[in-house]
Order: structure tokens, then C-alpha cells, then sequence
């Protein structure tokens, strides 16, 4: 119980030290996690161009790092992909197999008989017991 209590007031004076951080960054441009002041000018062209830019998109900074997190895990499995299927045999067909399947799947097959359903039933229990 101890132990999850330490743990918890080590995240919350995390927490607190990243919102400190956060706000002197909003309030006074203060780079988070150093000593270095943005100067008011800059400060303001941030504010100026992030605001429209986040609401022309309507999409939050967290939603764009996830998007950003998908493609980067799509082009991750890309080059995967690619490189299991250069680590696959690339088996080549013979054009006389291709003409063999042809044929097979083009000529006509024989009508089928129809046979008793008892007959078809008495052969198969005979195969079972030899």
C-alpha cells in the first residue's frame, strides 16, 4: 500500500512540474524543462499561426501525433511486408502446367449417375469395415 502511495505522489509532483512547465510556456514563453525565454514577437507568431491552423483542421495536437504514429506503424509494415515476401521462393509455373489447368477446367466432365442414396450408404460402410 505504501509502495502505490509513493508512486502516485511521484506522478502528481510529475504532473505538477509538467503543468508548471505547460503554463509558464503559455503565460510567459518560457521553453519548458530550460531557462530560455521565447521573446514576445515570436511568442505572438506562435499564437497567431497555431490557433487558425488547429482550428482550420479541426484536429487537437493529440489527434495529429496519432495520426502521425499510424502512418509512421503503416510504412513500418510496408517495408516488413516487403521484406518477408523477398524471403519467400517465387515459384515459377511452367506454361505447359497453366495449358494443363486450362484444359482440366475446360473440358466437359461426365454426367454424374445417379445411384441409390442406400447403395452409395452400404459401399461406404463396407470400405469402413475391411
Amino acid at each position: 500500500m505504501a509502495i502505490i502511495l509513493v508512486a502516485l505522489g511521484m506522478v502528481g509532483l510529475y504532473m505538477s512540474g509538467l503543468l508548471t512547465e505547460l503554463s509558464f510556456f503559455l503565460i510567459a514563453g518560457k521553453i519548458p524543462f530550460t531557462s530560455v525565454f521565447i521573446p514576445a514577437t515570436i511568442m505572438l507568431l506562435f499564437w497567431v499561426f497555431i490557433l487558425p491552423v488547429s482550428l482550420a483542421f479541426r484536429a487537437s495536437v493529440v489527434g495529429i501525433f496519432w495520426f502521425t504514429i499510424e502512418k509512421i506503424g503503416h510504412i513500418h509494415q510496408r517495408q516488413l511486408n516487403r521484406r518477408f515476401r523477398e524471403t519467400l521462393p517465387i515459384k515459377r509455373r511452367s506454361p505447359l502446367t497453366h495449358l494443363f489447368v486450362i484444359t482440366l477446367l475446360h473440358t466437359p466432365h461426365p454426367a454424374a449417375t445417379s445411384a441409390p442414396e442406400t447403395v452409395t450408404l452400404r459401399r461406404r460402410f463396407a470400405a469402413l469395415q475391411m
